[in-house]
């Protein structure tokens, strides 16, 4: 496999261990920028397999080889993000599941089940592009960082856009910052323009963004959550996911705790 030596700030000297879909192991003692070198392995690593396969799924979900492959290498980046910035690593854990969790109460078609799944556990991907004092800011945004920020949403799309996951996955990403009144971002687009995979994203992510601690203050009280998600009902979001995630929270919906093995999750992911 070739690895380019990227001209990024270094970071730190790391042993990091690629399992690749071959059956060997490599291991590399190097100096390295984190997220690229971690994006650019997940590229090499699919684009590969691809090639010599002769295949191309775009429904990575009804492949278990490929499936294996792309979840270890997510798994990778799970790692690289964690250490970067744990906020986002465990708030796109705790999107993943209340997303699954609204999914399944609203009893949908259990075939982008699991994309679901994968949307929410990568949806902020595009945060590795964005500097890091401007994510962990003690302070509230300036218009010119918020539109900063708001490029994480292009960005991530633009990581997966040529890897064989499916369509569904890839909306996700691109669109959980739209809104129905087309207030939203990337591309402002309205009501069923946007996926059904973003809608019930974005809702999880409105809702964990509200009920959890962040840098400039400290997480709001469930009833403000809740006033904001039910006044924005059909507005901003979906009023179906909005409906099934107060149900949820209401139900006593249990999030995974700050100490959630990642590695341990990944392994199990096929019970899900």
């Amino acid at each position: 496999m070739k690895i380019e030596r990227l001209s990024f700030a270094t970071v730190e000297c790391y042993n990091f261990e690629i399992i690749s879909i071959f059956g060997y192991k490599q291991k590399k003692f190097i100096s390295y920028n984190f997220e690229f070198f971690i994006l650019k392995i997940l590229k090499d690593l699919l684009d590969m397999y691809l090639f010599r396969k002769h295949i191309y799924n775009k429904n990575i979900l009804s492949n278990k080889k490929l499936k294996n492959a792309l979840m270890h290498s997510i798994e990778s980046i799970f790692l690289s993000l964690e250490h970067r910035d744990s906020y986002t690593a465990y708030h796109q854990i705790k999107v993943a599941m209340l997303s699954l969790a609204i999914y399944d109460h609203r009893k949908l078609n259990k075939k982008y089940r699991l994309d679901t799944l994968f949307g929410g556990l990568i949806h902020d991907i595009g945060k590795l592009y964005i500097p890091l004092d401007l994510l962990m800011a003690p302070r509230r945004l300036v218009k010119e960082e918020y539109d900063l920020i708001k490029l994480h949403s292009q960005k991530g799309y633009d990581i997966v856009e040529n890897l064989p996951i499916s369509d569904y996955t890839k909306e996700i990403i691109l669109q959980h910052h739209e809104r129905l009144d087309g207030s939203g971002y990337p591309n402002g687009l309205e009501n069923e323009k946007i996926s059904n995979g973003a809608k019930i994203i974005a809702v999880a992510d409105v809702f964990d963004a509200m009920y959890s601690n962040r840098p400039y203050r400290e997480k709001l009280p469930l009833s403000i959550v809740k006033e904001e998600l039910i006044s924005n009902r059909d507005i901003l979001y979906c009023s179906e996911s909005i409906n099934s995630c107060i149900q949820l929270i209401e139900n006593d919906f249990k999030f995974p705790n700050i100490d959630f093995n990642i590695k341990k999750f990944f392994k199990e992911i096929d019970n899900i």
